[in-house]
């Protein structure tokens, strides 16, 4: 048992064994928040181990839920996770249909905290499909929100702007 792969494979499935039953516990308490936050966390745990179809069903399920009960900031979480599994499936229109929903989101109900995260989701999808100015520009609109969102979108915007200047100065 000393070889590390084997014992992180152990850990996962033990710990998706543990989120599969908190699932089980969630619904028959009737406790929706609990639920959709476990399928989130089962997104993630599914994501971690190479399973991007997977974790973007728990995802679909997860924003879903949170959606439906209008809990705003967790829907966007999934929403943003359920783009980044379908980025890791290829599946680059779906991606950024999502994270456009999720910036929609944002503008209609005055998220402006989650709006760089979000913004920066939809760069992320646009430059995995390839489209590098728009994921630009999204980037750009990021670092303009100012204070307004949370610095980790911004440091990112800026790292990923930094880095299309220097592909395009080499």
């Amino acid at each position: 048992l000393h070889d590390g792969p084997h014992l992180s494979l152990l850990f996962f499935d033990r710990a998706r064994r543990v989120y599969r039953r908190a699932l089980e516990v969630a619904r028959a308490a009737n406790n929706w928040w609990m639920e959709s936050q476990t399928l989130n966390d089962l997104g993630s745990l599914e994501s971690a181990t190479g399973d991007p179809s997977a974790a973007a069903a728990a995802y679909v399920q997860a924003y879903e839920s949170h959606k439906s009960r209008n809990e705003w900031p967790d829907a966007l979480n999934s929403l943003g996770n359920l783009t980044n599994a379908e980025i890791a499936l290829g599946r680059y229109d779906d991606g950024i249909a999502h994270a456009r929903e999720g910036v929609a989101i944002c503008e209609r109900r005055g998220l402006r905290h989650q709006l760089g995260w979000s913004l920066s989701t939809l760069g992320t999808a646009l430059e995995a499909a390839g489209r590098s100015r728009e994921a630009a520009r999204m980037h750009r609109a990021v670092f303009a929100l100012g204070d307004s969102t949370s610095v980790s979108p911004r440091l990112s915007a800026v790292i990923r702007l930094a880095s299309r200047l220097a592909q395009a100065d080499s």
